[in-house]
């Protein structure tokens, strides 16, 4: 297995649920730096899940599709057999027992296979909300679990089944001596490769549609797509990453997160939560200069000004665009303007361009492999905020 300290490009490896928002991401990038690719869809007739993968550059000779049902073995093994490593992304329609048995039989295919290393999405969730007494100024980190008894009495399901999914593929790791490493991404926002709007992007449109949501007490971690897929790769590239890793641009409490939605696109009805009772676990000075100070709140928009001034050749998404995603002729339109949202958002100058790779990270990575060994994959420097 030709990890870091030799050269994993090349190797064969399997991407669970490719034809997702993270998956399709990821298949490119996996594609892009040499790899052959065992993608997973649920329907290899469903042209949604994988036109867009066989238009990949390279998907002719280095991509195959195969169709998994995740709850069943004998449907998980045909697309583990023979790769070198595992991304398990993919995630049942149902949740709690499913998404633990989906993950058991996708770590046992790699077992029985003779892989070595899984790299597993899990999610922001499985580390907060803590116990209940969580001492007020410790930092939650990627050494804390979310409480799931206090997941239950809140009804969050979603954040239930990814905490018991992830306790279990670390159980089975462990008994059955199984690599496995872990990233648990925020809320995954950014351009998508896929036809339709998956999960987060749909979430972020009932917010720009007025909706109220009962999470008014929740902390919202972006992150973009793109940062996620490439982690991923650097996960699976350097052995000496293990464990839990969270991935996320920074933590906002969710009334900040609908303020900032609210005043950059003041023509869609978004709720502003009226009474900010929300605390912080830990504030940092430079999101308490972002909302707290006018100054700071025009040196903002007068940072988006510009940029909107510089891509002239894009437009602000409106209404009619965000909200066309079901007219099948108009989902195109729909998903860029998304994009271009989420590129307003947070700050995403680094990127080449809509579709294109992290140029930060690409200098970053070029400039750190110039300096070192070579044959050793360098870990990049993600961008993240500052304080």
């Amino acid at each position: 297995m030709a990890l870091a300290g030799g050269d994993a490009r090349g190797e064969l490896v399997c991407v669970t649920g490719g034809s997702g928002f993270v998956g399709s991401w990821l298949v490119r990038l996996l594609l892009d730096r040499g790899y052959t690719v065992h993608a997973t869809v649920q329907n290899l007739q469903d042209e949604g899940e994988t036109k867009h993968l066989q238009a990949l550059d390279g998907a002719d000779t280095r991509l195959r599709l195969f169709q998994m049902d995740l709850l069943d073995p004998a449907s998980v093994r045909p697309a583990v057999e023979g790769v070198h490593g595992v991304f398990h992304l993919a995630s049942p329609n149902e949740l709690l027992l499913p998404a633990v048995n989906g993950a058991l039989n996708v770590l046992r295919a790699a077992r029985d296979s003779g892989v070595k290393r899984v790299v597993m999405v899990s999610s922001q969730t499985a580390m907060c909300p803590t116990t209940a007494d969580w001492p007020a100024g410790k930092v939650i980190d990627d050494d804390c679990w979310a409480d799931v008894e206090i997941l239950k009495k809140l009804e969050l399901w979603y954040n239930v089944s990814k905490t018991l999914a992830e306790k279990a593929a670390w159980d089975f790791a462990g008994e059955e001596g199984l690599q496995l490493v872990v990233l648990n991404p925020g809320l995954v926002l950014g351009p998508t490769l896929t036809p339709a709007p998956t999960g987060s992007l749909r979430l972020l449109m009932l917010l720009l549609g007025g909706q109220k949501l009962d999470m008014e007490p929740f902390f919202v971690g972006c992150v973009d797509v793109r940062d996620v897929a490439q982690s991923l790769v650097v996960l699976y590239e350097n052995p000496s990453a293990q464990g839990r890793h969270l991935c996320m641009e920074s933590a906002v409490r969710l009334v900040d997160f609908h303020d900032e939605l609210a005043n950059l696109y003041p023509e869609f009805p978004v709720h502003r939560i009226q009474e900010d009772k929300q605390g912080w676990v830990a504030k940092s000075n430079f999101w308490k200069a972002k909302y707290d100070h006018e100054a700071a709140k025009k040196a903002r928009a007068a940072a988006i000004a510009a940029k909107k001034t510089a891509r002239k050749s894009k437009k602000k998404p409106t209404a009619s665009d965000l909200f066309k995603l079901d007219d099948v002729s108009e989902s195109e339109v729909a998903l860029d303007s998304l994009g271009l949202l989420f590129n307003n958002l947070i700050d995403t100058d680094y990127y080449q361009d809509d579709t294109g790779g992290s140029q930060a990270v690409e200098e970053e990575e070029i400039a750190r492999s110039s300096s070192s060994d070579s044959s050793q994959t360098q870990l990049p420097a993600f961008k993240t905020a500052p304080g």
